[in-house]
């Protein structure tokens, strides 16, 4: 993880290009709680590859896993992977997003809003 990124203040992270770029919507955030809740997973697994970004949702203390594959709207190209804990998207309002990553470990959520205000959500790479 890029610790430059981590150290900045409110408002002053320094995102630049992203490696990947794609939607899911409010229907997409709900399905993905009842999906975490279901397989009572700790972790998701974010792979980007082949223009597809796959959402692997796992428990560490049990085999329970469950998979969702989107359309990546825009990639570098890069294939990797990156682990977040479910904490973020449990407290997701309902909503449709952009989702940005960058291949060093970082998520920005974007909510896709009508008015002109902005709201972000930026995610490291659980360690461990």
């Amino acid at each position: 993880t890029n610790s430059e990124v981590i150290k900045r203040g409110f408002n002053e992270i320094e995102f630049g290009d992203a490696d990947v770029e794609f939607i899911i919507t409010s229907d997409d955030v709900k399905h993905l709680n009842k999906m975490i809740s279901l397989v009572n997973a700790e972790s998701i697994k974010i792979s980007v590859a082949d223009k597809k970004v796959k959402f692997t949702l796992f428990s560490k203390k049990t085999s329970n896993t469950f998979e969702e594959v989107y359309d990546a709207e825009n990639t570098s190209g890069a294939e990797f992977d990156i682990n977040i804990t479910k904490d973020t998207f449990a407290m997701l309002p309902a909503d449709n997003y952009r989702i940005s990553a960058k291949e060093e470990g970082i998520v920005r959520l974007s909510m896709i809003r009508e008015d002109d205000s902005v709201v972000s959500i930026y995610i490291a790479e659980e360690n461990g």
